[in-house]
């Protein structure tokens, strides 16, 4: 299975965005394994302990590529999902039915798509 490289992601975002960028992390909806790229400083302890493991584990149980497909099976193949919440939009980017990157941005934030999905992509590099 490749393995992908965020480093390049991460200083584009961080670019672009600055402390408009809450965090970056990638994960395994299927193992449940998660890895912190970019968390802002003032959201350190937040992002700590069992707490956030559950909240990781409920969210990949649902923000996954084969859930996404599941519940709009007649709309084909999805490559992301954004959900927008009243302290964070999050941006679900699917790499393959079982990995994924989630880009976490202050609510007001606006990225233009399906430009910023690309730009995102492109710098994903495999490892």
């Amino acid at each position: 299975m490749a393995k992908f490289d965020f480093d390049d992601l991460v200083s584009f975002l961080r670019e672009q965005y600055g402390e408009d960028l809450r965090w970056v992390v990638n994960y395994n909806s299927k193992s449940y394994d998660y890895r912190f790229h970019h968390v802002r400083k003032d959201l350190e302890g937040d992002l700590k302990g069992i707490q956030l493991d559950y909240v990781i584990h409920r969210s990949l149980a649902v923000y996954n590529k084969r859930h996404a497909e599941g519940v709009y099976f007649h709309l084909g193949e999805s490559d992301y999902l954004i959900v927008n919440y009243e302290r964070g939009k999050a941006i679900h980017l699917f790499l393959d039915d079982k990995r994924g990157v989630t880009i976490m941005l202050e609510p007001d934030v606006a990225a233009t798509l399906p430009d910023f999905i690309d730009a995102c992509k492109d710098r994903i590099e495999l490892a």
